[in-house]
């Protein structure tokens, strides 16, 4: 037997029989086949009021069909159905949670649990599964942040943490500053102005008192700043 460029299947010669080995390989090819663990997706649309999502699996299935000459198994493909109703993991603990907002396109990563999830789904409940499903489809459970070279993030930062949506954001340097920047400036930029506009201000008043508290305002900030 010969595959061709094609991605059909030719046989030249006789079929041998099939050994042992043989098909306890094609079992185990068929068990792996069907045996759902973790599949690579794209969300197409997202629930923010329950927290799931509806998500298409990244690639196909590849099936072989015989040709009408009866000589050649020829390839087709066919699409994963469309995924829906996945619970979305949402990063959180003890009441606090981060959250994003998911959009379709975004690539995510869909688990298969090894068993049903619909009690837990539902209810919370802890006990005997109400159906004896394994690794199916029908337990999907989404984890959205997966990228590939072409979504990656970039100027990766490998120092600071951060936490930003388009051009603004948060950065926890290792130090604990904290610095809220945007587009065009900082927070801490526009709060070295400030400053410096109270000093400016407390020397320019003839008042002492206002002097005074224009002068402590500006201590103040200094040290949020550092």
């Amino acid at each position: 037997m010969t595959i061709p460029n094609n991605g059909s299947i030719q046989f030249t010669s006789p079929v041998a029989e099939p050994s042992l080995a043989d098909v306890l390989n094609q079992l185990k090819t068929d068990i792996f086949r069907d045996f759902n663990c973790h599949h690579l997706a794209t969300i197409q649309s997202f629930n923010p009021v329950n927290q799931t999502a509806s998500a298409s699996i990244n690639y196909t299935k590849t099936f072989f069909k015989l040709s009408s000459n009866m000589q050649t198994y020829e390839s087709y493909q066919i699409s994963y159905p469309l995924m829906i109703d996945m619970p979305v993991i949402i990063l959180g603990g003890g009441g606090a949670n981060l959250t994003f907002p998911i959009s379709s396109g975004d690539q995510c990563l869909i688990l298969f649990n090894d068993r049903s999830i619909d009690n837990w789904y539902q209810s919370g409940q802890v006990g005997p599964l109400n159906m004896p499903r394994l690794h199916s489809f029908s337990d999907g459970i989404v984890l959205v942040g997966l990228r590939n070279t072409i979504t990656s993030i970039a100027n990766y930062d490998t120092i600071n943490a951060k936490i930003f949506n388009g051009t603004s954001g948060l950065k926890i340097a290792p130090s604990g500053q904290l610095t809220l920047y945007n587009e065009t400036t900082t927070l801490n930029t526009i709060l070295q102005n400030i400053m410096t506009q109270l000093e400016a201000l407390a020397t320019a008043v003839s008042e002492p008192a206002i002097a005074s508290n224009l002068a402590a305002l500006a201590l103040i900030l200094g040290e949020l700043l550092g």
